[in-house]
């Protein structure tokens, strides 16, 4: 049998990281003037350690497949991005809005790609992953274009992103990553004995 320690890990693990996503967002709502460093080094880590999440849930090996599945590209680019972010948050918040909503785009393009496989395989919520996907895109390309507006206006639609993202995270996560205590392995050892 296979272990359902890693898949449970990376599922709370993710669980976690788009709540923290969730507050943040929050936090930028509601003081959409605090600091840009502090911006910077919040997003930056966070992306980061969601990156990592990202990179824990490939491993995993989940029953399906469809929540993980482009992780290991997303992971290794939300880790690179989440350190630029973290080691240069002075770098302005439009540098911060620019590189998020890219992730956001390039995250919700793979989202789309995971609703259409979680429908082939009879998942029922396949259709609000679908949707998430589109509004994360939208919103990623939102994130490029507003900061141009202003500071405020740029920390006030980099917090709806962040909210978003956590709620659509959270979705995709709890609707696609089962965990069964019996699954199989990947490969099957058999042994064949030869009859005369």
């Amino acid at each position: 049998m296979r272990a359902v320690a890693p898949i449970k890990s990376a599922k709370f693990i993710s669980i976690i990281m788009s709540i923290c996503f969730v507050a943040f967002g929050i936090v930028l709502l509601c003081i959409p003037n605090m600091s840009g460093r502090i911006i910077g080094i919040a997003i930056g880590t966070l992306t980061a350690v969601f990156g990592v999440a990202k990179l824990a849930g490939y491993f995993s090996k989940d029953l399906f497949r469809l929540a993980y599945r482009y992780d290991l590209q997303l992971g290794i680019a939300a880790v690179v991005i989440g350190v630029l972010i973290a080691v240069f948050p002075d770098r302005a918040l439009i540098a911060i809005c620019v590189m998020f909503g890219a992730a956001l785009l390039i995250d919700g393009l793979f989202r789309a790609s995971t609703a259409i496989d979680a429908k082939k395989f009879g998942i029922r919520p396949w259709l609000a992953i679908f949707v998430s996907a589109i509004v994360t895109c939208i919103i990623g390309v939102l994130l490029i274009i507003f900061p141009a507006y202003g500071v405020r206006a740029g920390a006030i639609v980099l917090g709806i992103a962040m909210i978003t993202e956590g709620i659509f995270n959270l979705i995709t996560v709890l609707t696609t990553v089962k965990i069964i205590k019996h699954q199989q392995p990947d490969t099957i050892d058999v042994e064949y004995e030869i009859c005369d």
